[in-house]
């Protein structure tokens, strides 16, 4: 599924999100996220800190986002599939992102966007 213009605006203009994982047992997990790249039915971020998260993607890939609007008048919930990347061209392009620049990524998750519901 691909965002619209206006969902993509949405997740552009207040790029943290939350991110919901599940482990292998269906424990939840919800973090604070940055969103790196929204393109076509894709969501990027970069693992900077995660460690349990990062995990429950390996074991579980089903995951959701809540994006919001700066005054919380509007949001989405994106549910998709998420791939942890840790091989070297992932971090080194994690690394280039200005965003990155006080930081040493671990990796990068790509989210396949698989269903959006828009609230206002």
């Amino acid at each position: 599924m691909t965002l619209t213009v206006d969902q993509q605006k949405l997740i552009e203009g207040n790029n943290i999100v939350v991110l919901a994982t599940a482990n292998k047992y269906g424990q939840p997990r919800a973090v604070l996220v940055e969103v790196n790249v929204v393109q076509g039915n894709k969501i990027v971020v970069t693992d900077n800190q995660m460690n349990i998260t990062s995990q429950n993607i390996v074991e579980n890939p089903l995951v959701s986002l809540l994006a919001f609007n700066k005054d919380y008048s509007s949001f989405l919930r994106i549910s998709g599939r998420a791939m942890h990347y840790t091989d070297q061209s992932h971090i080194d392009w994690a690394a280039s992102l200005e965003t990155n620049k006080n930081w040493e990524p671990k990796g990068v998750v790509e989210i396949i966007i698989d269903n959006v519901e828009e609230s206002r």
